[in-house]
């Protein structure tokens, strides 16, 4: 559906290469360059945020408490409408509640990704690959999806994984 609002014609468009077009560029392309524009950001939350609330908390805590910080930045865009749109009921409050969670789970797995390693470029290469793969879902579905549902890993329930994945990485650093 998305192609189809772009102006493809389906009839002649190969969607196979459409298909392995896109999977090559999100697997081996866009991750790299995605992780050189999270540089930034992820030395700043990860690379020294992180560490230096480590030296007055448990990893844990303070792992849960940069990705609260990461989250409660990234809000004004789900205010703008950028992150799921505009036209879901309770816009924007909920897509702000929903960007703040899927923050907050997703910078706990990459606060576990730097406290593990003792860096936080695998985080910076993390959240490239994730970026990159944020949109699949969408692409993958018969209309496009809901943004702010899914299936996109941003949306509620297409993002139930990164829900399960920060549980396992908090019981991994609590235990």
């Amino acid at each position: 559906a998305i192609m189809v609002e772009q102006g493809y014609d389906m009839a002649v468009t190969n969607i196979d290469a459409v298909f392995y077009s896109l999977a090559i560029n999100n697997v081996f392309i866009a991750p790299l360059i995605n992780a050189l524009l999270a540089l930034g950001e992820e030395l700043g939350w990860r690379g020294y945020l992180l560490p230096k609330l480590q030296e007055h908390m448990d990893s844990w805590k303070a792992v849960l408490l940069a990705a609260l910080g990461w989250g409660l930045c990234r809000m004004p865009v789900a205010m703008l409408g950028f992150s799921y749109g505009e036209g879901y009921p309770g816009f924007p409050f909920w897509g702000m509640l929903a960007r703040l969670l899927y923050c907050l789970v997703v910078g706990v797995f990459l606060g576990y990704l730097t406290v593990r390693v003792r860096s936080a470029l695998p985080a910076a290469l993390a959240s490239g690959a994730i970026t990159a793969f944020e949109p699949m879902g969408g692409y993958l579905s018969l209309d496009g999806g809901n943004p702010f549902l899914g299936p996109t890993s941003t949306g509620v329930l297409g993002g139930f994984f990164w829900i399960v994945t920060a549980g396992i990485c908090l019981w991994w650093m609590i235990r």
